[in-house]
């Protein structure tokens, strides 16, 4: 007992060190998911979340260090990790509000998620930043031993970010809210604040730790009515809403924020509700020969390789999708059983790569409304799916863009250097400009699509291609926004 209490008191702000860098990588890392209902995923976004905590961060150690100086860090440093953690816990109170706010200005998205990012992890990254110049005031007592001091210092700070790194991206993302899991950092921060310290404001930290414990317990805050489910997993947050079309209930699921990725009517589940799947289910139809076999990749919550299915008596449909957490959401609000769907939780790309399959058609509707999976919108990508058709198969793709943009004709040249023909349909409705919309993108042999460009001729979008995408070089953020 006497060698672990000296262990302690030797490295105990070694260990402040270590947990404080824990919680800092941790916040970066969920941060981005807190964003990405409003603002997406994309480069850009991780940009701003790592940028701004990164300057507030240097900040923090700018003025931690002129206030260690002139402070006395020793009885200080308490006081300021709990204030990190108290500021940590506002903001996850405030996240909701603040990213509404911020996203009613409409504004780029890149300035949208650097505010974001700068109001809500900001004030918590310059308190953290305050925390290294404090503990190096305390551990150099003597010249002789400060770069033995320092060092250890750093190697704990170092040791802290790879542990809150690899934690956060493969255990609490999986198993927790994003809410829960900020509201669960800040408190760690408020109690390691009585390992550095413990006497100042004791009762006030320990309140400050009660309420944080008391926001985990408490249940979420009721949704309306209109969301049925709101949850996070490893891949994404997810949106269950329920509201009507023609006349029919219908669920809807949301992961973006911004566009409706999958729908069913419960009442009517082998109907198609969405106007791109109508539309698509329009060109399948329209196919010289009713294909035997389909895979869609992207395939969420399995609604649309069902009614594909159902419509064209398919007998073999796979359905592709990264995210094995969709499959009880699947089942318990859109219907999905195995009867008629074989599913696949796999990467699209890697599943291009290492099926054998070959199909009669391959729809791509992995793309959302902010940034699409640049992976999947390459050469490479299209001579992958290239592969896996068989005979004349034809390759359909869900395009989300405005039109026209630098996107869209980087997308249709890319495809239309792998296939003989490509054509551009719009979902049915009509073309707004500055407004992101569905637009169907259909590549194949020229006995395939020659017919289809007749029977869609009123539809057809005129696009001019553009440069061609690569695995090298795919710039899908700045072709997007």
């Amino acid at each position: 007992m006497n060698n672990l209490s000296h262990f302690y008191n030797r490295y105990r702000y070694e260990l402040v060190a270590f947990i404080t860098s824990a919680v800092l990588l941790s916040v970066e890392i969920t941060g981005g998911r807190l964003l990405a209902p409003y603002f997406g995923l994309s480069s850009y976004v991780w940009t701003a979340m790592i940028g701004t905590i990164l300057s507030f961060l240097s900040l923090g150690y700018w003025l931690g260090g002129r206030v260690a100086d002139r402070d006395n860090p020793t009885k200080d440093i308490g006081i300021i990790i709990a204030m990190g953690g108290f500021s940590l816990l506002i903001s996850n109170l405030l996240t909701e509000p603040v990213l509404s706010l911020i996203n009613g200005f409409s504004l780029d998205t890149r300035v949208s998620a650097l505010l974001s990012a700068g109001v809500l992890f900001g004030p918590a990254s310059l308190l953290i930043g305050f925390i290294t110049p404090h503990l190096a005031k305390i551990r150099v007592t003597s010249l002789k031993t400060s770069g033995e001091s320092i060092g250890r210092l750093e190697a704990a700070s170092a040791l802290g970010s790879i542990f809150g790194t690899f934690v956060s991206g493969y255990v609490l993302l999986g198993y927790f809210g994003s809410r829960d899991i900020g509201i669960f950092l800040s408190l760690i921060l408020i109690l390691s604040s009585f390992i550095a310290e413990s006497s100042r404001l004791f009762w006030g930290r320990m309140l400050l730790a009660v309420a944080g414990v008391l926001l985990l317990l408490i249940a979420p805050t009721p949704a309306a009515s209109a969301v049925l489910l709101d949850t996070d997993t490893a891949h994404a947050r997810y949106k269950v809403l329920q509201g009507k079309r023609d006349g029919q209930p219908v669920h809807y699921l949301l992961t973006d924020g911004q566009s409706i990725q999958s729908g069913v009517f419960p009442d009517s589940p082998d109907s198609i509700v969405l106007d791109y799947g109508r539309r698509i289910n329009d060109v399948i139809t329209r196919l010289s020969a009713s294909p035997d076999s389909l895979a869609i990749i992207g395939g969420a919550v399995h609604s649309l390789p069902r009614q594909y299915a159902s419509a064209h008596n398919i007998s073999r449909v796979v359905s592709v999708e990264i995210d094995p957490a969709l499959d009880e959401i699947a089942r318990s609000y859109f219907g999905h059983t195995s009867d008629t769907v074989e599913t696949i939780y796999e990467d699209g790309r890697t599943f291009l790569k290492n099926s054998d399959e070959q199909f009669d058609v391959i729809i791509m509707d992995a793309f959302s409304a902010t940034t699409p999976p640049f992976h999947l919108t390459t050469k490479e990508a299209a001579a992958a799916v290239q592969q896996r058709l068989q005979g004349y198969g034809v390759f359909i793709s869900n395009i989300i863009s405005r039109y026209p943009d630098g996107y869209m004709q980087s997308a249709v040249a890319t495809q239309a250097s792998v296939f003989e023909d490509v054509i551009v349909i719009t979902d049915g409705s009509a073309i707004t400009p500055n407004r992101k919309q569905n637009f169907i993108v259909v590549a194949g042999d020229t006995e395939i699509i020659a017919p289809l460009r007749q029977a869609f001729a009123s539809s057809l979008i005129p696009v001019d291609p553009s440069s061609i995408l690569t695995d090298d070089f795919a710039p899908v953020e700045r072709l997007t926004f």
